[in-house]
């Protein structure tokens, strides 16, 4: 039987069948890059309009391509199904949670990330496809950390680029702006050591490598390196070509280290002249790597070419590159510190680690030692647990736990520890629905590796690796709630997961069915997201306009408050803008409705102990003034005002705000 060969016709229709489904790809990865820009995506005005574009290119993908869902291989569709059911536990943990206006905000971030996971998981990109997807998102991140390194570099308001010495943008964050260069770096090493690569793009990609690396030094985040190790040693493991990967590698890491003491020059004076001479330094170190490793990279790329090593001898020198690297990563601590001073160092820095974080005294953060507050967080997101093992506290609510809770003088909301997140705020089965979903898409992404031998293989394998970055990183870190790392981190985990499996070609009524079910999923999602995010752009509004239109101000405040029901935003502004036109009626009755929405609010019981005192109710403000202390009894700032109450000593409003703001100026997320 003759086999039937394809025509121009067909081929041109499966091209243009290959690009159109390539967009959706790119326009999701320019909102990653749009997120990364606006403070990670963490702010809901900021992720929620992304959020409805990203649903509403699922919905046409699933409309357009029915059959698309089919195929997608067991173990893609269990993942796909217990993310949703982890999805929809995050949505009836809203009827549990104290403070249901965040839960919902929470639900539907998680919603998010399942979008972002079924769209990259249906969408089933061609090889080419899928790695022009990592091409683009190197460049993007490159370039858009060059571009902010560049900002600062220009003078001007250079301190809004740092924290102290530390470089916190585009992010905002600085583990999570180091975070967000070390997932562009892996597939940029990756693309620049496949001898399927272009020559001139093998050397664009390894001088990105290089200055993704040195751009991921100045956030001075010790979690990035420690998990960088870690995740060294998995794509080593995973990506085809150890041999290759590490010739590509070391150069990288030769040039990084040559430049090392200068680009922490950016962290050794926080006054502005100094940080902006230390961009500018680090601006000129990562210019003169980046033509270094490009002439690298087309020497190392043109002698890959010509020079054939035998796979046995290839495989042999693999496992000795695999062993030493775990040799070196594993074991350079103890050959670094002298014996006799292991227990001793380990005891000093686990102190460290479980004391209270005092500000830095070094001048750099790298050398500052191990203080941190994170040993306190888990405390109370374990403790959490335990009081409420099975169901949880309810999604976005462990603020509430910790400030009330707290040992520390951070006011975390996040327990920093993804893992811990999700034991402490969905419980048992929240976190077992998390671990469904994420065997089941390892499962499917290492299916992908071990079934091919192309560069296709290596494609899922570093998508593996991106997502094990941010989960590594994000175990001690509060990155799910910044859609800027998460929402490119479970994209890699889908494309690892369908890369490589052919498109059907057809659909059955199971599969149509599960696709109208999908379309369902998408709209509902959608509804969700277009309220609260309507209501925050009318309380955004209104607090932009009160000064010259109170009226309309107050008139897009009771928009907002019907929009979401669950939400205190909207009295909390009200309340605010009260205070400041020195209306205490207006703010009593403000922060009145604020509580009850959200009675765990410390803040707003503090205010409406404020507006009350000044209105003479003092056993009203004495009322108030309790509740708040109970809620966080660590807040000096309560015991003040507590003392003048019950003194009946008049309360300066503008003096306490103004402590207020400079007692919370170390106040985390």
């Amino acid at each position: 039987m003759l086999e039937e060969r394809p025509t121009s016709h067909s081929r041109t229709w499966s091209s243009l069948a290959a690009l159109v489904q390539l967009l959706p790809g790119l326009a999701a990865l320019a909102m990653f890059l749009v997120w990364a820009k606006a403070s990670g995506g963490y702010f809901p005005h900021v992720w929620y309009p992304g959020g409805l574009v990203l649903v509403g290119m699922l919905a046409v993908v699933l409309v357009a391509w029915p059959a698309l869902l089919g195929g997608l291989g067991r173990a893609t569709t269990l993942a796909l199904l217990a993310l949703a059911a982890f999805t929809a536990w995050s949505y009836l943990s809203i009827f549990w949670a104290d403070v249901r206006g965040d839960a919902w905000d929470g639900a539907n971030r998680t919603a998010l990330y399942l979008v972002v996971f079924a769209l990259f998981a249906v969408c089933r990109f061609s090889d080419p496809n899928v790695l022009l997807i990592l091409g683009a998102f190197v460049v993007g991140v490159c370039l858009l950390g060059l571009w902010t390194l560049v900002g600062a570099a220009g003078g001007g308001d250079v301190g809004s680029y740092f924290k102290g010495t530390r470089f916190t943008d585009p992010v905002g964050y600085v583990n999570g702006n180091a975070a967000l260069f070390l997932l562009a770096f892996w597939p940029a090493l990756f693309l620049a050591s496949r001898r399927d690569t272009p020559a001139l793009l093998r050397s664009v990609f390894l001088a990105a490598a290089g200055v993704l690396l040195q751009l991921a030094v100045l956030p001075q985040s010790r979690g990035a390196g420690i998990a960088s190790a870690l995740v060294l040693l998995v794509y080593l493991a995973l990506v085809p070509g150890r041999v290759r990967s590490f010739l590509f590698l070391l150069p990288v890491g030769l040039a990084v280290a040559a430049g090392f003491t200068r680009l922490l020059d950016v962290g050794s004076d926080a006054a502005e002249p100094a940080l902006t001479a230390g961009a500018r330094s680090a601006l000129n170190v990562m210019a003169v790597t980046a033509i270094a490793l490009a002439g690298v990279g087309l020497a190392l790329a043109a002698l890959d070419r010509r020079i054939e090593i035998a796979p046995r001898i290839h495989r042999l020198a693999g496992r000795i590159l695999a062993v030493a690297a775990t040799v070196v990563i594993v074991g350079g601590a103890a050959i670094a510190i002298p014996s006799a001073d292991v227990e001793e160092r380990a005891e000093r820095a686990w102190k460290q680690f479980t004391a209270e974080a005092p500000p830095s005294t070094s001048s750099s953060y790298l050398l500052s030692g191990f203080q941190t507050n994170r040993a306190d967080f888990w405390r109370v997101a374990l403790g959490e647990f335990r009081a409420h093992p099975l169901l949880g506290i309810g999604v976005e609510n462990y603020g509430v736990a910790y400030v009330r809770e707290r040992r520390s003088d951070e006011e975390t909301l996040y327990p920093h520890s993804f893992p811990l997140q999700v034991l402490a705020q969905t419980g048992l089965v929240g976190a077992a629905l998390m671990v469904v979903f994420f065997m089941c898409a390892l499962a499917a992404a290492l299916g992908a590796v071990r079934r091919r031998r192309d560069i296709a293989c290596g494609a899922s394998a570093v998508g593996v690796v991106m997502f094990a970055s941010w989960f590594v990183h994000g175990s001690i870190d509060w990155f799910w709630e910044l859609p800027a790392l998460t929402g490119p981190a479970f994209a890699a985990l889908a494309l690892a997961a369908s890369t490589g499996r052919p498109l059907p070609r057809g659909s059955s009524r199971a599969t149509r069915l599960l696709t109208a079910g999908g379309v369902v999923l998408a709209l509902s999602v959608a509804a969700s997201f277009v309220f609260p995010w309507l209501s925050v752009r009318e309380t955004r509004a209104a607090i932009s306009v009160w000064r010259v239109d109170p009226e309309r101000a107050e008139a897009g405040l009771a928009r907002a408050r019907r929009l979401n029901p669950l939400a205190d935003r909207p009295d909390l502004a009200a309340g605010s803008i009260a205070r400041r036109m020195r209306d205490w009626d207006r703010m009593a009755a403000a922060y009145e409705r604020a509580l009850e929405r959200n009675p765990h609010n410390w803040y707003a019981h503090l205010q409406l102990a404020l507006a009350r005192s000044q209105q003479g109710h003092r056993k009203g403000a004495l009322e108030a003034i309790e509740k708040a202390q109970l809620l966080n009894p660590s807040e000096p700032l309560l015991n003040l005002v507590s003392g003048l109450l019950r003194r009946d000593r008049p309360v300066n409003i503008g003096a306490i705000s103004r402590i207020f703001l400079q007692r919370h100026n170390r106040v985390t997320r």
